[in-house]
């Protein structure tokens, strides 16, 4: 018990990288709950928060509905943005790519929530010395157009903090091919591209994803062993998010995690939180779960996060702050100095 504690303590002050963190999933419950004690015809405690503990893939779908319901208006945006970076601070977190669909609420544009979202983002990164970059969302159940639409709104506002497009939402949902366009068109403004990919056994349209060769993925799960090959060979990066896919049932435990053969092959990965508030994780327990599952020291634990940083969307000049910043940290982290 006692290396358990001592291994979590290590993993909250060890400097940290997040790069798959969907805003409204991250949401504290503590929010979730006054959202929903406001609503006139409700009451006590929210219907899903006993399916958090036990729930399958499509379920953890369903619980976005609910969020989506609650969280209207820019001014719950607004401050959904300040909580989940502060929460994100507090675990030192040093640079957090969030991603987000844009929506528009009555007579607010989707503009308008881009603006409120770099803003808040802008004024709660100042206060809290850590970095953030934006990437705007691209949901698979929607169409062209409005893919289309998400990525011109991004070049509008690609100085300010959007870095990246992210293509996300239910897998069963619509289709790459209908929506690569978009991507291309993201591509060609200069975009860096992370897709959703293999979150469900659809291996044609995972064949796909890798020809198009994007910065990212996110998650990988269910891959053969040849479309495995092919992503070693290619180098894509990982998002790796590995209590959101036990919670949602697309692994069996972290012992049966593709973590550990990711990691044996040396290929590049992250570890995330994909929606903190959703699944009760974060950056640190993420971490903690691979060192007890995997047996990682605490030097492979560091090596873990300080890789991940050649893996953001963030420029050179930031790159280099943060290792810095990582070198910085290996005394107080009781590591030797390299």
């Amino acid at each position: 018990m006692e290396h358990a504690e001592s291994l979590e303590g290590f993993c909250k002050k060890l400097p940290k990288i997040e790069l798959h963190a969907h805003l409204n999933g991250s949401i504290r419950m503590s929010t979730i709950q006054e959202l929903w004690d406001r609503k006139a015809d409700r009451s006590g405690d929210l219907p899903f928060l006993e399916a958090q503990k036990t729930k399958d893939f499509q379920s953890a779908f369903s619980m976005f509905s609910v969020i989506y319901q609650l969280v209207q208006g820019l001014d719950v945006i607004d401050r959904i943005t300040r909580e989940v970076i502060e929460d994100f601070a507090k675990e030192n977190v040093i640079y957090v790519e969030l991603r987000t669909t844009l929506k528009a609420y009555d007579d607010k544009t989707k503009l308008d929530y881009l603006d409120v979202v770099l803003k808040a983002m802008r004024e709660t990164a100042a206060l809290h010395n850590i970095e953030v970059n934006l990437l705007v969302s691209i949901n698979r159940a929607e169409s062209l157009e409005n893919a289309m639409e998400a990525v011109e709104l991004a070049v509008q506002r690609k100085d300010q903090g959007v870095v990246g497009i992210d293509l996300c939402g239910n897998p069963v949902c619509g289709k790459f091919s209908e929506l690569r366009p978009a991507l291309e068109k993201a591509r060609r403004e200069g975009f860096k591209l992370t897709l959703h990919a293999a979150e469900i056994v659809n291996y044609g349209e995972t064949q796909e994803i890798l020809d198009f060769s994007p910065e990212r993925l996110g998650h990988a799960v269910f891959m053969t062993d040849d479309l495995k090959s092919q992503l070693f060979s290619k180098k894509i990066p990982v998002e790796i998010c590995i209590t959101s896919n036990i919670k949602s049932q697309s692994c069996d435990g972290p012992l049966g995690h593709h973590f550990g053969e990711f990691y044996r092959k040396s290929h590049p990965i992250i570890l995330c939180t994909d929606d903190m508030g959703v699944f009760c994780t974060s950056v640190s327990q993420e971490f903690s779960i691979v060192g007890d599952t995997f047996q990682l020291g605490r030097e492979e634990l560091y090596d873990l996060s300080l890789s991940s940083i050649d893996c953001s969307f963030a420029s050179e000049a930031s790159k280099e702050t943060f290792r810095r910043r990582m070198r910085e940290s290996r005394t107080s982290l009781g590591l030797e100095n390299k």
